[in-house]
């Protein structure tokens, strides 16, 4: 065989021209599929087909170009004369130069493009990333199994994405009860983005079937609509894990996050290696995400199972240690709840020293009425779990509450903030937001944030500091109305009980006042805290003249979980026992208390 000979023909023939005409015009139809396919939400898959036809295409190409020529006749197949491979060399050469024409603008769009912090291949405006915050919300993906009652697989999903990419310290990711909150409601991913306040939205669907999982999903930049990215996962269920970290590092690819070593190495645990004990886990956040006592022991029967399945399953530990806490504290007032809870947490942080879910349960264990709210650990528990994971809003959540009753109330409002810019529809972060405004006498702000919170929260306590407020401004009528209505719903309730007779104690019916007082004792025991009614209670007392008394019972406040220095430094209602010795004495404590927490 003669390779000269050979070579020879091949260019006669012009088989190298027609092989570079033929990659050209392949890599131009790749070019502007990548553009246009997403653009159109068209399958993943679509892309990979038209690939393969390209590659398959190049061979079956070559060989035509060595059998035909074209011909101003047509196609014909080769003879050994030289002008009908002239003709073809000319077309070949219109075909390359006009090619090469067409991927120079290509190239020089795409470098303007991508220079002004664009991607053309989503067609998707992001110069916005480097100016703007990176913020996200994942709403519940849509269940589309045929089985309905898969939707805590669906939204566990999405909340466990949301729980991976809050851990990175560059990406603000919303809580998973706002974003949640869009479930089966009629906005529009412009309007979800804008009360959420955020730039990009991670929508999508899943549908499992067998040992089979389907999830598509979408990143969608909410000021024009358009498509960032979008792919589709149709793999065995036993892949959940890599699916997730799968479409987790595409979203951060995406926004052109760059982590830290330490943030790949957190991203990249799973938290359990048994897909039964993950299963029973999402369908245990489903019912705590339901809230209320009967899902709240679903949530806690579901957890146990998960343990006895993976007893190293630390995020499970610090789960069941919440649950078991707020059961106690909210419903049932069992000092036995606490106890278990006190061990799940210690079986997490055993496993895990890093779960910053975990510190945020212990924080929350201290600042329990059964621990009689230590404060200052919980404080440094809380600090923790942010220092672990910045974006964990049930973190900066605790930590308001906390500055709230300790008077620290700029603290307050600064984690309030942060909680609810990552929370933003979370109504009992507005309410303590309403409370902070009251502890600082800015009453007209504390008034209007008090309304603004939606009726169905803890409406009886809202309602008593709503009273409270309108009293300070005088508008005393207002006050007796709105708890005198709030009496005909809830008549025994303690904080409207002991409310009403402040007001009844500031207008000279201290009989009334005081069987007002004995029916919010009685009823205490169904109170979160007692501490508000002990305020309560010494506001009354002051108003009807009882100096001892009132003092007593800010003693009481204070021991339980609310030396609060500023608000009763400056509550109108206790304003005729300032000189009298055992309140300068109490005060006294208190200003040295928040002095103490001050420098922690």
């Amino acid at each position: 065989m003669n390779l000269k000979k050979n070579i020879a023909e091949l260019k006669r023939r012009h088989v190298f021209k027609a092989g570079i005409a033929y990659l050209l015009v392949a890599w131009l139809i790749a070019q502007v599929a990548s553009i246009l396919l997403p653009t159109f939400n068209a399958p993943s898959y679509i892309m990979k087909v038209l690939l393969f036809i390209l590659g398959i295409g190049f061979p079956i190409w070559l060989v035509f170009s060595w059998v035909y020529d074209i011909t101003p006749d047509g196609i014909k197949k080769t003879e050994d004369h030289n002008q009908q491979t002239i003709i073809k060399s000319s077309r070949l050469n219109k075909v390359i130069i006009t090619s090469l024409s067409i991927a120079v603008v290509l190239l020089l769009f795409n470098q303007f493009y991508h220079s002004n912090g664009n991607d053309t291949k989503i067609n998707a405006d992001i110069t916005s990333l480097d100016s703007k915050e990176k913020s996200i919300a994942i709403l519940a993906f849509t269940n589309m199994s045929s089985e309905k009652d898969q939707d805590y697989f669906s939204d566990g999903i999405s909340a466990e994405l949301t729980n991976v990419l809050s851990k990175i310290g560059e990406l603000k990711v919303i809580d998973r009860r706002s974003s949640f909150s869009y479930k089966n409601k009629s906005a529009t991913l412009k309007q979800i983005g804008k009360e959420l306040n955020v730039s990009y939205i991670l929508d999508g669907s899943v549908r499992k079937y067998e040992n089979k999982v389907r999830i598509d999903v979408q990143l969608i930049n909410v000021s024009d609509g358009s498509h960032l990215w979008l792919d589709s996962y149709d793999r065995n269920l036993d892949d959940i894990f890599k699916i997730q970290d799968d479409i987790a590092k595409a979203v951060i690819k995406q926004l052109k996050i760059i982590l830290a070593t330490n943030t790949l190495s957190t991203l990249r645990n799973r938290p359990t290696t048994n897909l039964e004990a993950y299963r029973l886990y999402l369908e245990g956040l489903y019912y705590l995400n339901l809230a209320g006592f009967d899902n709240l022991n679903k949530t806690i029967s579901l957890l146990e199972e998960v343990i006895l399945l993976d007893p190293y399953f630390a995020q499970a530990h610090a789960v069941l240690a919440k649950v078991l806490i707020l059961n106690s504290v909210d419903y049932e007032n069992n000092v036995a709840w606490e106890s278990r809870a006190y061990v799940a947490i210690q079986e997490a942080l055993s496993i895990d020293p890093n779960l910053s879910e975990a510190y945020v349960a212990r924080g929350m264990w201290y600042w329990t009425p059964a621990n009689n709210f230590d404060h200052e650990k919980a404080i440094k528990d809380f600090r923790k779990a942010t220092e672990l994971n910045p974006g964990l809003s049930s973190a900066h959540e605790y930590l308001m509450l906390v500055y709230l009753h300790i008077g620290l109330l700029d603290k307050a409002f600064e984690y309030g903030e942060k909680a609810s810019s990552l929370d933003p529809t979370n109504m009992w972060i507005r309410h303590y937001t309403g409370q902070v405004y009251h502890f600082q006498g800015n009453f007209t702000e504390a008034l209007n944030t008090y309304n603004s919170v939606a009726d169905r929260y803890i409406p009886f306590f809202r309602i008593a500091l709503m009273a409270q407020i309108l009293n300070y401004q005088g508008k005393i009528d207002e006050a007796f109305k709105i708890i005198e209505e709030g009496l005909l719903e809830y008549p025994t309730e303690p904080q409207l009980n002991s409310t009403y007779a402040i007001l009844l104690a500031k207008s000279g019916r201290n009989g009334e006042a005081k069987r007002r007082i004995d029916i919010a004792i009685e009823n205490k025991k169904t109170l979160r805290h007692d501490h508000h009614l002990y305020h309560n209670l010494a506001s009354s007392s002051a108003l009807m003249g009882e100096k001892m008394e009132a003092v007593t019972w800010l003693i009481k406040a204070a021991d339980t979980g609310f030396p609060c220095y500023p608000l009763y430094n400056r509550d109108p209602n206790l304003e005729s026992l300032k000189g009298y010795p055992a309140f300068e004495d109490f005060m006294f404590e208190m200003k040295k208390k928040l002095e103490y927490y001050s420098s922690l």
